[in-house]
């Protein structure tokens, strides 16, 4: 449940009669809030409002307090009795949490820390915010992510005001130790790249936490940093864990939920498509550098495969400023990877701005892949809404080709993209208001662009000229001799037609089309067992590897189709 359906359950219990459960309370100035000495504590249902300690903390600035801090066996005791009488339930979030320093506690309400009821926990990992037990009689530190009622506390007179909520804490000043690479306020560092230093993922967290200097498995809070990860995983050559995982709790029924290593808020996810997957099965993130799932997070089993791993930490205020790193591009140019990278704030129409970027010694920018598209969503930031590359299609078709013959082998388009049509020229822009998705758009637009200047050898293959089926514009044409169309909406889940299943009484597999199985891309352990009936393929997109499958599952088709060739 998240906040906005919390308050509305909140407003519908504050306007209902003031008793609750089994008995009826001291209430303050006539609203659903108990009384007790000076304070006012609202109780929210265990069982029917469960939120994240930062959602339950927000729901309770909303109503102008904040989580309840204790300060006395009798408000503990008060607290135990009311939550008991009132049939509220066991479980709830109080304000005390390890969030900004791990061995200094707090209170949410900023009220210091006098008194303490904490009981024992068998594996305490790195739980960093506390629940009120009534099994208990006591208070036990929990993953911030996990879902508990909350219990608010104002002061008796205090006008209900809401409290702006929680905001992010602001970057923090300061710099990285040497080997180390800086975004914002933080310092990573990747491990892995070599095959004997990858491990399993708690392996993964306990080298980040012998580290010291507070140094986690790292945690992603906006697309910024997701790219900017992405862009760097390129390096280690590897997928890597980060601190996204599946957290458990020994309470029955409650929500199976991911958060994050350090506690902090889960604001953001980036997961591939599919992932995670349902089940109860313990699952762990990667940053994945295989497949079309490139830069994306997969759920993987966290103690069977071994992997990269990323790391972070604070920036230190008390290291100096490092040198520059010495550019091998000229001025006015950014570098990444064997190519530089100008951002041209005159706009310009496609064609014209691909002959400034020929002037240069370039070309419009051609992105072959998620890391460089990566590399370019923080490159151009918020300097435009909309930014030429250099894909466009040839006339008179729907071919599409960058404009420095790079293949086009990848893409990221924006939803319902692309729509071209036959006979018309199309131009491909970059969305800044859309995680720079691509977009196509008139070529005579007037936009900023971005030249590349590449010391790549542009890898060729043997052009097709001809056309693509017309009836649907979402066929693609990238030069060979196939176009190709990935069907989608739920009308094209579809089985493979019975007939095909000669190829088991010959133990090998065949392509319908009849053409020469010679090359294929089978996943770790595959193809498996044909006794099992998994006698048909599916192409995974999270690797881009092959698994076999039952031939009677759904799934989504992609179909090809020759080229009508011109002469």
């Amino acid at each position: 449940m998240d906040f906005s359906a919390l308050l509305v359950i909140a407003i519908s219990l504050l306007l209902s009669p003031l008793t609750h459960g089994y008995k009826v309370f001291e209430y303050c100035n006539g609203t659903s809030w108990i009384k007790f000495q000076e304070h006012c504590y609202l109780f929210q249902t265990s069982y029917r409002n469960r939120v994240s300690f930062y959602d339950a903390e927000d729901f309770c600035r909303s109503q102008g307090a904040h989580l309840v801090s204790v300060h006395s066996e009798a408000e503990n005791d008060f607290l135990l009795k009311t939550s008991e009488e009132g049939g509220f339930g066991g479980r709830f979030w109080i304000g005390l949490n390890t969030l900004v320093n791990k061995t200094n506690e707090q209170w949410s309400d900023g009220s210091v820390a006098n008194f303490e009821k904490k009981v024992p926990k068998e594996f305490f990992v790195n739980e960093k915010c506390f629940i009120l037990m009534l099994s208990k009689k006591g208070w036990r530190p929990e993953h911030c992510a996990l879902h508990y009622a909350p219990i608010c506390k104002r002061r008796e007179n205090a006008v209900p005001t809401p409290i702006p909520p929680i905001t992010p804490p602001r970057p923090r000043a300061g710099n990285c130790p040497k080997d180390w690479i800086k975004f914002g306020g933080k310092c990573y560092k990747y491990f892995g790249g070599k095959a004997t230093e990858r491990l399993l993922y708690k392996q993964a967290r306990n080298a980040c936490w012998a580290l010291g200097d507070n140094t986690e498995l790292v945690s992603i809070h906006s697309m910024e940093e997701q790219a900017f990860l992405t862009e760097h995983l390129y390096d280690l050559g590897t997928s890597a864990w980060i601190g996204m995982h599946q957290i458990t709790s020994d309470e029955i029924g409650h929500d199976l939920v991911f958060g994050w290593m350090d506690n902090s808020r889960t604001n953001f996810t980036f997961w591939a498509r599919g992932h995670p997957p349902p089940g109860t099965w313990k699952y762990c993130a990667t940053l994945s550098y295989e497949g079309i799932a490139k830069g994306e997070w997969i759920a993987d089993y966290c103690e069977i495969d071994k992997k990269g791993y990323i790391c972070q930490k604070q920036a230190d205020p008390r290291l100096p400023v490092p040198p520059p790193e010495p550019s091998k591009c000229k001025a006015g140019y950014v570098g990444y990877r064997n190519s530089c990278y100008n951002y041209i704030s005159k706009p310009e129409n496609q064609q014209n701005a691909e002959e400034t970027c020929s002037n240069f010694g370039g070309h419009l920018v051609s992105i072959v892949d998620s890391f460089e598209q990566s590399f370019l969503f923080n490159f151009v930031g918020k300097k435009a809404k909309q930014v030429w590359n250099g894909l466009r299609t040839a006339e008179g078709t729907r071919y599409l080709k960058w404009t420095d013959r790079e293949p086009f082998y990848y893409s990221y388009w924006a939803d319902n993209q692309p729509q071209l049509r036959t006979g018309e020229e199309s131009c491909v822009s970059l969305d800044g208001a859309n995680n720079l998705k691509w977009n196509v758009t008139e070529c005579s637009s007037k936009l900023p662009f971005i030249c590349e200047i590449t010391t790549d050898n542009i890898p060729s293959f043997r052009e097709v000229l001809g056309s693509c089926p017309n009836s649907e514009s979402s066929w693609v044409d990238v030069g060979d001799e196939f176009c190709y169309h990935v069907a989608e909406s739920s009308n094209h889940i579809l089985s493979w037609d019975a007939t095909s299943r000669y190829c088991l009484t010959k133990e090998s597999f065949i392509w319908t089309d009849g053409s020469t199985v010679n090359y294929t891309k089978w996943d770790t352990r595959e193809p498996s067992s044909y006794s099992q009936g998994n006698d048909c393929v599916s192409f995974d997109q999270s690797s881009g590897k092959w698994k076999t499958i039952n031939c009677s599952n759904g799934g989504v088709a992609m179909c090809q189709v020759p080229k009508s060739k011109k002469n």
